[in-house]
């Protein structure tokens, strides 16, 4: 992924994959690194997902502001075009 003005590209990794139930991704920073747990759960009334962001490390307080508030604020749109996504297969 690259992230809207940055000069370079960020690398994502999955790293738990539990089909149809949650997975997890992780990227690494400098001293520090940011997971995105997302979770799908059936209920009477649908689908339920829900994100966790999680950043780990000495200068995660940096990496919060710079990139996790920007992610939590994108997030209402990506999960709408993820919804969209999984419609149209």
């Amino acid at each position: 992924m690259k992230p809207k003005g940055w000069p370079k590209t960020v690398t994502m990794k999955i790293i738990e994959c539990i089909p149809n139930q949650s997975f997890t991704d992780y990227t690494k920073f400098l001293l520090a690194g940011l997971y995105g747990i997302h979770h799908m759960e059936k209920t009477d009334k649908g689908l339920k997902l829900t994100t966790t962001i999680k950043v780990v490390g000495p200068l995660s307080w940096v990496w919060r502001k710079i990139v996790a508030e920007e992610i939590l604020a994108t997030l209402p749109h990506q999960t709408d075009m993820l919804i969209k996504l999984a419609r149209a297969s």
